[in-house]
């Protein structure tokens, strides 16, 4: 094992110190690595478009026995009839999307796989299913974390412990703008009532939502004669002016 491997080995083994961030399903190696650019591939479907078909472009479907393809169809004594399959093909993520990003270490993130009957429906079998996820660059927009081909592997481990760093912040910062819309939510929710009309729970006494109802009451006594209290006798009486209050 070259020292770039021990080094790149001993960086990943310090980003699974971020497992515990978020919640759901992680793999053994951590739900984020540092990949080889030229390692990461995507499957997608071949599309055939023509000059007639440009605007709706048709998968390419290749046709296969039944027979060992697709576990949930299989049959011990084979018939012969064939069934379609979705044509996939490999496409490098340095090819396709991150074409600025060549040679170099990626951080990825761990991507669950779909779900099987989903994939099934979609592709016409379970014969490419990636049941063991993948992994894709972590990025925003075309930009993505890497660490510069020219890094000396030496300081693999360092640029790794400061990516961690600045994840943990930016976790707990999101953790607490996500606490406080959910509490400046909660306070601005119309107040919960049972079935009799009692109310269970009224709305935050410091929200804007109070003021808010009686803003829009005020409006729609413009509209209703019998609820005026405090406009002109035009408005009381139905009359068309600029409806200003006396």
């Amino acid at each position: 094992m070259s020292q770039r491997e021990r080094q790149i080995n001993a960086a990943n083994l310090l980003l699974r110190e971020l497992d515990s961030l978020y919640s759901g399903p992680k793999p053994p190696e951590g739900k984020y690595q540092w990949k080889w650019s030229e390692d990461l591939w995507s499957l997608v479907p071949e599309y055939r478009v023509s000059d007639y078909e440009a605007w709706d472009p048709q998968p390419v479907f290749v046709y296969r026995c039944k027979c060992g393809v697709d576990r949930r169809v299989h049959e011990p004594h084979c018939d012969g009839l064939v069934q379609a399959k979705v044509k996939l093909q490999k496409v490098s993520v340095t090819e396709a999307e991150f074409k600025s990003f060549k040679n170099v270490w990626m951080l990825c993130t761990w991507i669950a796989p779909p779900d099987l009957d989903s994939w099934v429906n979609q592709m016409g079998t379970d014969e490419d299913y990636p049941k063991n996820g993948r992994y894709v660059p972590v990025h925003r927009g075309p930009h993505c974390m890497v660490l510069p081909p020219t890094t000396d592997p030496k300081e693999y481990v360092r640029l790794t412990q400061y990516v961690v760093k600045r994840m943990r912040e930016h976790a707990e910062t999101w953790r607490e703008e996500i606490l406080k819309s959910k509490q400046k939510a909660e306070r601005l929710l119309i107040p919960i009532t049972d079935s009799k009309g009692n109310v269970l729970r009224d709305a935050d006494p410091t929200s804007n939502y109070h003021k808010w109802r009686d803003r829009i009451k005020d409006k729609l006594r413009r509209f209703d004669p019998a609820g005026t209290v405090g406009y002109t006798k035009e408005i009381a009486d139905g009359g068309c002016n600029d409806g200003a209050a006396v």
